[in-house]
C-alpha cells in the first residue's frame, strides 16, 4: 500500500497520540488520581470515547472507499457506534445515577449488538482470489473455533458455565460474552492469514485492536465470575488501546489511495497460513495438560476430537487440490495441440 509523504507524518503523529492516550488512562487508572470517583468517571467516559473515535474514524473510511471495502469499514463503524452507546448507557447509570449497574442492563443489549457487525465487518473485506476452495475456508474457521473454545472453557467459559446460578438471561448472557469472543478472535484470524497485501497494515490494526478488546472482555468475565471485579479497572485500559487501534487502523485506510485497497492474487505467505493452527498448538497442550494432571475433562478431549478430525479433512481437500492445479497444465497443452491439429483435419478433408 503506497501513501506519500504527508500521510505517513498524519499517520505518525496519530499513532504518537494513540499511545500517549492510552498510557495516560492506564496511568490515571492505575493511580487513581483524584479519587475513585473521578477515576470511574474517566473511566467510563473515556472508554466512550475510544469507541466512539473509532466508529468515527470507519465512517470516514467507509466514505473514502467504494464496494465492499466501504461496507466493510461502514459495519465495523457501526460495531463500534454500537459498543459506544452500551458504554454509554453503563456510564450514565454508573457515574450520573450513582448506581451499580445491574446484570443484565440495556447495556449489555449495545455491547453484544457490536459482536454481528463486527465480524460481518471483517468477513466482508477482499481477500485473495486463491482459497482453495470455500469449504477449506469454513474448515478453516471451524478449526479455529473449536480450539478457542476448549482454550476459553479451561479458562473462563468452563468456570462460568459451572458458576451459572440465577435466571436464565443472565446465563445466557454471561456465556454470550466468551462466546462472541471466540467469534471475533476466529474472524480475526482469518482476516489476518487470508487478506490482500494491499490492504494488510490496516486490518493487521483491526485485528490488534480486536484483540485487546478480546482480552478486556475475558478478564471481565474471569473477574465478574470471581467476584473481584470493581470500579475502574486496570484491564480497561485493553478497550481503550482495541477501539484506538482499530481507530488507526480505519485512519490509515482514509490515508491511501483507493486503487491501492483491492483484492489481490498473491499466494499467502507461510506465516499468514501457519497462524491459524497457533490456538490450535495452544488447544492441545491444554487438553494433554488437563487430562494428564488427573483432573481429566470429557468436553476437552472429544472437543480436540473434533477439532483432529476437521484438520484431517482440511488436509484431504488440500491434497485434492494440488492435484487438480497439477492437472491444469496438462489439460492446457493437451488443448493448444487439439487446436494447432485442428487446421490440419480440415485441410485433408
Amino acid at each position: 500500500m503506497i501513501v506519500n509523504r504527508h500521510a505517513k507524518r498524519d499517520f505518525g503523529i496519530a499513532c504518537a497520540a494513540a499511545v500517549l492516550l492510552t498510557a495516560a488512562f492506564g496511568i490515571w487508572i492505575g493511580l487513581r488520581i483524584d479519587g475513585i470517583q473521578v477515576t470511574e468517571a474517566v473511566d467510563d467516559f473515556g472508554e466512550a470515547a475510544a469507541a466512539l473515535i473509532a466508529a468515527l474514524a470507519c465512517a470516514a473510511a467507509a466514505l473514502r472507499h467504494k464496494g465492499r471495502m466501504r461496507v466493510a469499514w461502514a459495519l465495523l463503524g457501526s460495531g463500534a457506534a454500537a459498543w459506544a452507546i452500551g458504554e454509554g448507557i453503563w456510564s450514565y447509570i454508573e457515574v450520573i445515577r450513582g448506581q451499580q449497574v445491574p446484570f443484565p442492563s440495556l447495556a449489555d443489549a449495545g455491547y453484544l449488538a457490536a459482536v454481528p457487525l463486527v465480524v460481518a465487518g471483517i468477513a466482508v473485506f477482499p481477500g485473495r482470489h486463491r482459497i482453495a476452495s470455500r469449504a477449506a475456508f469454513l474448515l478453516d474457521g471451524a478449526i479455529i473455533a473449536g480450539a478457542l473454545l476448549i482454550i476459553s472453557w479451561s479458562t473462563v467459559l468452563g468456570m462460568l458455565y459451572r458458576a451459572g446460578s440465577g435466571d436464565i438471561l443472565s446465563i445466557v448472557l454471561g456465556l454470550a460474552y466468551p462466546v462472541s469472543d471466540i467469534a471475533i478472535a476466529v474472524t480475526a484470524l482469518l482476516l489476518v492469514s487470508r487478506t490482500a497485501r494491499s490492504v494488510r497494515l490496516p486490518l493487521l490494526l483491526v485485528a490488534a485492536g480486536l484483540s485487546a478488546n478480546l482480552l478486556s472482555d475475558s478478564a471481565f468475565a474471569y473477574l465478574t465470575t470471581a467476584q473481584s471485579y470493581g470500579p475502574a479497572q486496570l484491564i480497561d485500559t485493553g478497550w481503550i488501546a482495541g477501539y484506538l487501534l482499530i481507530g488507526l487502523g480505519a485512519f490509515f485506510a482514509t490515508l491511501a489511495p483507493k486503487s491501492s485497497l483491492k483484492a489481490d492474487d498473491e499466494p499467502p505467505g507461510r506465516w499468514s497460513l501457519a497462524l491459524p493452527y497457533v490456538p490450535v498448538a495452544i488447544a492441545a497442550t491444554v487438553t494433554v495438560v488437563w487430562n494428564v494432571s488427573g483432573s481429566p475433562d470429557l468436553f476437552l478431549f472429544w472437543g480436540m476430537m473434533g477439532v483432529a478430525g476437521c484438520r484431517g479433512n482440511h488436509a484431504i481437500l488440500e491434497h485434492l487440490h494440488r492435484s487438480l492445479l497439477r492437472l491444469q497444465p496438462d489439460r492446457a497443452g493437451r488443448s493448444a495441440l487439439c487446436r494447432a491439429a485442428a487446421p490440419d483435419r480440415q485441410a485433408s478433408l
